[in-house]
């Protein structure tokens, strides 16, 4: 899989080069073998060869391969790439790497060189202004501040083009600006590429697969300027799993019914590979494959109630659901979020946060964005193997503002390497937020102490709380303190859920919550009792939050939705407590171990375990179980090792058991060790705690990942079926379609003959008897019955016929609404069309000879001759068809009714019969050359009878007809800026 060989990159300052293949492969075999020894790998160092996979058959996992690296880089002063630590396989991998590229530039010298020479200055003064970002203008008052993300992008990129935005570390480390009129250009370009080539409809979903790169920026804005609604999804990281990632984003593709998906070429023969699994994936593309269109297409402004994305939870309950969020929800945080950190025009944000994620999306990338300062973004791969590298970045670019999970700063914590931060000063970092995952006591006192010395102050951290169905935040400290946390009794918080607060220093009497500060503004949270019932402060029960930034709802999911909203309240999953107006976040619902009559909390589990000697820190799942296998509630403890031999993994067993015991007063029922890369995480490294305890009761923890190839092979395989019974819809669909037109050209060609042959005064009989003839016999044959429901309003309907005028009005989705009505209207009535259709081929001759009315529609003084000529053949006792609608789409909706037929209706008296067309569109869409199968409603409505002659009654008329076509069209109200203009003729 790894093809290395070539690849540049590499810095070598020294020998490599005069080493051969063999030798290097020793060399390094020598500095893993230490490695290993040094890991406890006594499996791992029987199967050392140059030639063993380093994940599947040494067990080094994504935070060994950084340590591995990083001391390879020392040892052969190379420095190599940060996509090497997921694409390398073999030490004859890293072997040929080192030997082969020797034309890298880029070193950490280059970089600061880089860095310092780039047009941000520092910020930490209050007496010398940013020159850069001087004139950015934070938006505070809400009649100033633009309503959509698209506007204030087209804003910033009118009033300076030039201002820099995104400061992007491209892999090999040289850093590429990316200005406000760059961005906006180059999505608009991606914009009508999308419209032009792809036909992009409006509100229809795009799939977002790329790494962090220039190429995700214009692509999300690209989608959204053309009207489509952007998902985000994480790119593949280890072929390891390939097999669990690709039939994970098929399931979100599928749910999301993405048509379009945009990712980088070399993915794309996995995903297509998948498309068999997603029927309605048409398009696999990359941006340089997209091209550009000549055309000149227009760009709709999105309105603040429109989708601007689908955020995909996480799926730490395996159900990963699309979270659909406005323009006016992300708004409304980013304003939100910005008063909490009081954001000025000098501060600069910093992210290496996956783009996939709320907090890498909105929180950071977004959020500077909308407030218009710059942000400096490096990839999540970047920060793996240097951490330091997010720390840096702050120093260089004077950075004020930057968030990440608790374990980033763990990291940074335990494993930077005190040479590799000399001078660096975090004295201008005046906001860092920590969120997304558990928040512990003892990382932020370590990050704040081991700091210090840097120039960081401890009142910078800001412990958070959010969720994506409230687009990113929830609740936000004060700035200007220390981090709170709250000691409460262990025993009487664990029984009762009071948390009284405590003064034991005793771990195994107290427990430790941190406080994630309050409601951000216009938000609200509240504590309820299982019944839904707000409970007092100090006691533990569900979060609710609500807001103008919650969520529309789940996509495709209303049951989903109503389950975890009620009266604006959002139902977060969370436990925890309030105390003084802040939030404590004690833990996940679901996640509560209930044991003994005491409710446990796995996340405090995992952590004491974590910190045993051969326990890989960050990989234990703790859980418990019930059920007939087992009597009682079980407290179940999953701990990733490397350890081996039977006597230490033992002792760690044994280790494990007193360390839970003496902490919590209470042991686990069982313990497993299992190898890494087997307790199953989130693409944002939560822990999937549900699916670790599925995995335990169907015995598959100790199961190994098959081979990349086997995988990979399974994914074929599997989808095989599926692709060959796509392909035989597909043609069956083709074939069907051809049948139906052959149909439909063999038998209206002789009707047309026989229209033609009969006398003219002959025509306006035969005319509409043939049309019935030939609409119920194509019908028949292809298959397509319509049902007719309200049989009754045709009864009356067929009594009035002949005695007096009616006219008929329909909503109009296909060209077969003529043909379906020709079938099932039981009498006599004239169709009123486009008066350019009348000079058709054959259509027209229909048209003429049966003396259809028509109406110009671009002459307003003929257009009132036309209504006249309707208005006199009501009165003379000729029914009429009108489509009020004067035309129709692709786009699903029922387009707003025109005055023209209601006036008519009103000056002759005549009455009203609606008639609702459901499924033609589905049939036989504008657009698509043939049609498919699929079921015809039709509804008959009782008639409406004018009640005056004047615009008033019109008006109504327009209304309560509007009113029963809506209700059973199967379709809402269409938005015209959504759907574009019509296509003519």
């Amino acid at each position: 899989m790894s093809q290395l060989g070539s690849r540049p990159g590499i810095s070598s300052s020294s020998g490599p080069g005069r080493w051969g293949q063999k030798q290097l492969e020793e060399k390094i075999l020598g500095l893993l073998r230490g490695f290993l020894i040094e890991l406890g790998a006594d499996r791992a160092l029987r199967r050392l060869s140059p030639k063993a996979p380093l994940e599947r058959e040494l067990g080094l996992g994504s935070l060994e391969r950084v340590e591995l690296l990083l001391r390879l880089e020392r040892d052969f002063s190379v420095k190599f790439p940060d996509n090497l630590m997921s694409e390398v396989e073999t030490v004859s991998d890293l072997a040929r790497t080192i030997m082969e590229a020797k034309r890298y530039e880029a070193t950490d010298a280059a970089l600061s060189k880089v860095l310092q020479s780039t047009e941000v200055r520092p910020n930490c003064s209050t007496e010398d202004p940013d020159p850069i970002v001087s004139a950015v203008r934070v938006r505070s008052k809400s009649d100033e501040a633009p309503p959509t993300l698209d506007e204030a992008l087209s804003q910033y990129a009118q009033q300076d083009p030039k201002r820099p935005h995104i400061h992007l570390q491209l892999e090999n480390d040289e850093m590429r600006m990316i200005s406000y009129g760059e961005l906006h250009d180059e999505s608009a370009t991606v914009a009508r590429a999308f419209l032009g080539h792809l036909g992009l409809r409006p509100g229809e979903r795009v799939g977002l697969m790329l790494p962090t790169g220039r190429d995700f920026f214009f692509a999300f804005f690209g989608i959204m300027l053309a009207g489509g609604i952007p998902v985000p999804l994480y790119p593949p990281w280890s072929m390891n799993r390939i097999e669990e990632y690709a039939r994970r984003q098929a399931k979100i593709l599928r749910d999301a019914g993405v048509r379009l998906l945009v990712t980088f070429r070399e993915v794309t023969n996995l995903i297509r590979m998948l498309q068999a699994q997603i029927p309605g994936l048409r398009h696999v593309i990359t941006l340089s494959s997209l091209g550009k269109d000549s055309n000149a297409v227009n760009l709709k402004p999105a309105s603040p109630e429109d989708i601007a994305l689908i955020q995909y939870t996480s799926g730490s309950t395996g159900d990963p659901k699309g979270v659909m969020l406005t323009h006016s929800n992300v708004v409304a945080n980013i304003r939100a979020i910005a008063k909490a950190l009081e954001v000025n025009a000098k501060d600069v944000g910093v992210s290496w946060l996956p783009l996939y994620h709320d907090m890498g999306l909105i929180g950071s990338w977004l959020f500077c964005l909308y407030v218009g300062i710059p942000i400096v973004i490096l990839s999540p791969q970047a920060f793996l193997r240097r951490p330091e590298r997010w720390l840096w970045a702050i120093h260089r670019y004077r950075a004020s503002l930057s968030a990440a999970p608790n374990f980033a700063y763990e990291l940074c914590s335990r494993k930077v390497d005190p040479r590799d931060i000399a001078g660096l000063d975090l004295s201008c970092w005046r906001a860092a937020l920590n969120g997304a995952e558990p928040i512990h006591r003892e990382t932020l006192e370590g990050f704040a102490h081991r700091y210090k010395a840097y120039g960081f102050r401890k009142e910078a951290l800001l412990p958070v709380y959010g969720l994506a169905e409230s687009s990113v935040a929830v609740t936000i400290p004060p700035l200007g303190r220390h981090p709170r946390w709250d000691k409460v009794d262990r025993a009487t918080f664990e029984n009762s859920g009071r948390a009284k607060p405590s003064t034991a220093n005793f771990r195994s009497k107290t427990l430790s919550f941190v406080s994630a500060g309050r409601p951000l503004v216009d938000h609200e949270v509240r504590i309820v009792s299982n019944h839904g019932i707000p409970v007092e402060p100090r006691v533990q029960g569900h979060i609710q939050c609500r807001g103008p930034s919650t969520m529309k709802g789940y996509f495709g999911r209303p049951e989903a939705t109503a389950s975890v909203m009620k009266d604006a309240w959002v139902n977060t999953g969370d436990l925890g407590y309030m105390a003084d107006g802040e939030l404590f976040v004690t833990g996940r619902v679901k996640d509560l171990i209930i044991k003994g009559g005491r409710n446990l909390y796995p996340q405090e589990v995992e952590q004491i375990t974590s910190k045993l000697k051969g326990v890989r820190q960050g990989c234990v799942a703790a859980f418990g179980t019930t059920g007939t296998r087992h009597a009682g509630e079980r407290m179940i403890v999953v701990a990733e090792t490397r350890l081996s031999g039977v006597e230490e993994r033992e002792r760690l067993v044994t280790g494990i058991m007193e360390r839970v015991q003496s902490q919590l007063g209470i042991p686990p029922d069982e313990i497993l060790l299992v190898p890494p890369q087997t307790v199953p995480k989130t693409s944002s490294g939560k822990i999937r705690r549900e699916d670790c305890r599925r995995l335990y009761l169907e015995d598959k923890l100790h199961v190994k990942p098959s081979p990349v190839w086997f995988q990979l092979a399974r994914l074929f395989v599997g989808g095989l079926g599926q692709r060959i019974w796509t392909s035989i819809r597909r043609l069956g669909a083709v074939v069907y379609g051809a049948y139906v037109c052959i149909v439909l050209v063999g038998v209206a060609l002789p009707c047309w003959t026989l229209l033609v042959l009969v006398p003219d005064r002959s025509g306006t009989r035969v005319g509409p008897a043939l049309l019935r003839f030939l609409s119920k016999i194509t019908l028949r044959l292809a298959g397509l019955n319509p049902v007719v429901s309200g049989e009754q309003n045709l009864s009356v309907m067929t009594s009035t016929v002949g005695r007096e005028g009616v006219l008929i009005i329909s909503n109009h989705a296909s060209y077969l609404d003529i043909l379906v009505l020709a079938a099932t209207l039981p009498f006599d009535f004239c169709f009123v069309a486009k008066r350019e259709a009348a000079s058709w081929p054959f259509v027209g001759t229909f048209i003429r000879r049966s003396e259809y009315l028509t109406v110009d529609r671009e002459n307003a003084n003929q257009a009132i001759q036309d209504s006249n000529r309707i208005r006199e053949a009501l009165l003379g006792g000729r029914s009429v068809h009108v489509f009020p609608e004067g035309t129709f789409t692709a786009a699903s909706g029922l387009r707003p009714f025109q005055m023209g037929a209601f006036k008519v209706a009103t000056d002759s008296g005549s009455p009203l019969l609606p008639v609702t067309l459901n499924g033609t569109r589905q049939v036989l869409r504008d657009g698509c050359l043939f049609p498919s199968y699929g079921p015809i409603k039709v509804t008959v409505s009782p008639l409406i009878q004018p009640r005056a002659n004047d615009w008033k009654e019109a008006v109504r008329l327009r209304d309560t007809t509007y009113a029963q076509v809506l209700r059973y069209c199967g379709e809402g109200p269409l938005d015209l800026v959504k759907a574009g203009p019509p296509r003519e003729g």
